[in-house]
């Protein structure tokens, strides 16, 4: 999806579907707000999400959950990115010859309907597969 078009707008669905070419199994949305308006259109063109086409998300911001089907997403420690980056803010103006540093945080997998993955393990289950992941920004 375009970076100018944040909710998934008609245009970009039709794009994607209407492209020339073999058409794409999954589609990794940028941000989750993206990947839910994709879903509405992508629903009103008559694509069956995720028999047709998987879709997943970056954020796990709430309205992911709500999304029919339920949006697939990578959940990023917002809070503690916002806390991280304002401490390393005030730090850089306070000694403005500080070069910048770069921070990894964990992300964390949650798999909903829309990417016709199988459910995941029940609480307290070892997982088959690592379910996390990293995030990294610079101030």
């Amino acid at each position: 999806m375009r970076r100018d078009d944040p909710g998934g707008r008609p245009e970009t669905a039709r794009a994607l579907l209407e492209g020339t070419g073999k058409r794409p199994t999954a589609v990794l949305f940028a941000n989750d707000q993206m990947a839910v308006g994709a879903l509405r259109t992508l629903g009103l063109r008559g694509v069956r999400v995720p028999a047709d086409l998987a879709v997943t998300g970056f954020d796990g911001i709430p309205p992911g959950r709500l999304a029919r089907p339920a949006l697939t997403t990578v959940r990023q420690p917002m809070r503690r990115l916002g806390e991280q980056a304002a401490e390393l803010l005030v730090r850089r103006l306070a000694e403005r010859d500080r070069e910048p540093v770069s921070l990894v945080l964990p992300v964390r997998q949650v798999r909903r309907a829309s990417c016709g993955c199988p459910a995941p393990e029940p609480a307290g289950a070892r997982p088959s597969a690592p379910a996390g992941g990293e995030a990294a920004f610079t101030v």
